[in-house]
């Protein structure tokens, strides 16, 4: 869960286990096989990942791959891949958290050496997975900058100080 619970104070949470906050503990999470205050839990987009429905996909060292008790892990993920995988490529399947089992020792379409259920751009070759916006997307797959000069937010004033130098 991407940790702002405090924004709705009429909101109410109740874990039953098995959840990952990040940034920050504000659902106030507190069964222990809850992971509060995960700093980056490399989370991708919400994506056709196949399934009925759209899922969140887990980037390479995701927090959530491979880290759910075996007694919280369904038999199939929200897509019908079956549970557990090896998610992070040590030999050893352990469940993952949430609606998505990460196999990143599966088929890696683009050959940039990350596994395409792990990679944050699975069509484009991005060994390293730069992110620097971290928004789930790779930098390699992101759209090119508005302005030349990386000017993106569209202030017409800075853009112009810059080039300018006024």
């Amino acid at each position: 869960m991407d940790g702002d619970c405090s924004s709705d104070a009429l909101a109410v949470f109740a874990s039953g286990g098995g959840n990952l906050e990040s940034p920050g503990d504000t659902c106030h999470f507190d069964q222990p096989s809850d992971l509060v205050s995960v700093p980056d839990a490399r989370l991708g987009p919400l994506a056709d990942h196949g399934g009925p429905t759209l899922t969140v996909g887990l980037l390479q060292g995701s927090a959530a791959i491979d880290s759910l008790d075996a007694a919280l892990c369904s038999a199939t993920d929200q897509r019908g891949v079956s549970r557990p995988q090896d998610g992070d490529g040590n030999g050893i399947a352990v469940c993952d958290r949430g609606a998505f089992e990460a196999d990143c020792s599966g088929p890696d379409r683009d050959g940039d050496g990350v596994a395409d259920d792990c990679d944050n751009c699975p069509d484009t070759p991005n060994a390293g997975q730069e992110d620097s916006d971290g928004n789930g997307v790779g930098d390699a797959c992101e759209p090119p900058p508005i302005f030349a000069d990386d000017f993106e937010s569209g202030d017409l004033t800075h853009w112009t100080k810059a080039m300018t130098g006024a």
